[in-house]
């Protein structure tokens, strides 16, 4: 059996554990969903069913399970390619120049 059928059938013996959060020695983890990862928030914004703006609230930097795409969850340095629904502000707000921030602002949002 080659190593990635092995990771395979792991994975599928273990799929009504992903998502569940485990503590170990103070830790959590948990089986990421396939196309998911973490990263921490700090904002979370609140659109309505039209795109509007309804709400934003400042979060405790918790750590969030998103989706991403194939080039999203490999970006690094200058790369551009963007998380499909959470991600940091100075990729969501193409002003962000115009209030104070800069390029490398890495402020995390999540749009719900």
């Amino acid at each position: 059996m080659s190593w990635l059928n092995a990771l395979y059938e792991t994975y599928e013996a273990n799929l009504d554990c992903v998502g569940e959060l485990e503590t170990v020695r103070g830790n959590e983890f948990t089986l990421m969903p396939i196309s998911h990862t973490t990263q921490t928030a700090q904002l979370e914004v609140t659109i309505t069913e039209s795109g509007d703006f309804h709400s934003v609230q400042v979060l405790n930097k918790i750590s969030t399970l998103i989706p991403v795409s194939d080039s999203s969850a490999s970006r690094s340095g200058s790369k551009i390619a963007p998380h499909p629904l959470h991600d940091k502000l100075n990729y969501v707000a193409g002003d962000l120049v115009n209030y104070g921030g800069g390029k490398k602002h890495k402020t995390n949002l999540m749009l719900i």
